[in-house]
């Protein structure tokens, strides 16, 4: 179990368990975890997990946080599975200071999924998130069960010169 801790509008914090429940995209608390690399990240955990299921993280675009999701769209696959939102390292609510390269923002992930001691999950990236969630999948094939493909520029020019 991560050491979780909810932000509240005061600006203090308190732990909070780590149970997954009905919330949505919107009213899901913002958390917080403390990884090895001494990054703090913010996340959202919620959903409805289902025996024999894994999480399914959502890594976002370039300086997205967790609110630039479709709320509509997270609250769709949340209502059948669990879900965890979080902000890059060094953008929105997650401390550090943004990586240069696809390589170390896949590390800083891990990191972050390390922190959740999560053994086994699905990754899905958005742009450069889905870069990003490519490489997490590469360096850690054992724990990520699927990588959807994520919507990238390559992605996109590749259709487009197809069809």
């Amino acid at each position: 179990m991560a050491n979780a801790v909810n932000s509240s509008s005061s600006g203090t914090q308190h732990s909070v368990a780590q149970t997954q429940s009905a919330e949505s995209a919107s009213t899901a608390p913002n958390l917080r975890v403390k990884a090895a690399n001494g990054v703090t990240y913010q996340y959202r955990r919620f959903g409805h997990p289902s025996a024999g299921s894994v999480p399914l993280v959502f890594l976002q675009h370039f300086r997205g946080t967790l609110d630039s999701w479709d709320p509509k769209l997270i609250d769709t696959i949340a209502a059948k599975r669990e879900v965890i939102l979080v902000d890059n390292v060094g953008v929105g609510g997650s401390t550090g200071t943004t990586a240069s390269t696809v390589q170390q923002m896949a590390l800083d992930a891990i990191d972050f999924i390390d922190a959740l001691k999560l053994p086994r999950y699905d990754v899905l990236g958005f742009s450069l998130g889905g870069e990003v969630a490519q490489e997490v999948a590469l360096r850690r094939p054992w724990q990520v069960r699927h990588q959807p493909a994520g919507i990238d520029a390559e992605d996109v020019a590749e259709r487009l010169a197809v069809g």
